[in-house]
């Protein structure tokens, strides 16, 4: 290899060169990290700005809760004060009722459920008894007479 032996002056202007080249590379470097610096800022500044709006909706949302808690008691309350006076006006009733010398009944749902039961029952076993008896018969005669109510619709 040859090696060439360039006079200070080529020097020179070599060295410049390079300068120049090695200068224009670090300005586009400079402009690339400052735009990606930019995004960056912008970036965090938009999630920043999100951020404090989600915080004010949570603010907002706790206020709601708070209010529609403190509906739910008044509520409460006030269904707690109508119940307590529907017993009340029950009683009163019972005691208006009760004055006037017919003693009040109270009849539950499941109390009457099983009357009902109970007279099917014994409707069933009313018509048994009655399909046993001799046709014919005074005995079936009298049977159908006596519980001609709970007999009359399957007669006919």
């Amino acid at each position: 290899m040859d090696k060439e032996f360039l006079t200070i002056e080529a020097k020179l202007e070599a060295s410049d060169a390079l300068v120049a080249s090695l200068s224009t590379e670090k300005a586009e470097m400079q402009k690339a990290f400052e735009a990606l610096a930019s995004e960056k800022v912008a970036a965090i500044t938009e999630a920043t700005a999100s951020a404090e709006a989600i915080k004010a909706q949570a603010v907002e949302a706790e206020i709601k809760i708070t209010a529609l808690e403190a509906e739910k008691a008044d509520l409460a309350k006030k269904l707690e004060d109508a119940l307590a006076n529907q017993i009340t006006s029950t009683k009163e009733a019972a005691k208006i009722v009760s004055s006037l010398g017919v003693k009040p009944l109270a009849i539950s749902p499941a109390l009457e459920a099983e009357a009902k039961a109970n007279e099917a029952l014994a409707a069933k076993e009313v018509l048994n008894q009655f399909s046993q008896l001799k046709a014919g018969s005074v005995e079936k005669h009298n049977f159908f007479m006596k519980h001609k109510a709970i007999l009359a619709p399957y007669a006919k």
